[in-house]
């Protein structure tokens, strides 16, 4: 119960700036990976 709580507390912390930080950092990756053929 305490380890669902803490999660649920650290995911209540993450904000819509933060996302849009982590999806603009995996395109940016994608788009690498993409470049190498891989």
């Amino acid at each position: 119960e305490d380890l669902k709580n803490k999660i649920r507390n650290t995911c209540a912390k993450i904000t819509p700036p933060i996302i849009r930080r982590v999806r603009k950092n995996f395109m940016r990756r994608i788009a690498l990976c993409l470049e190498e053929n891989g």
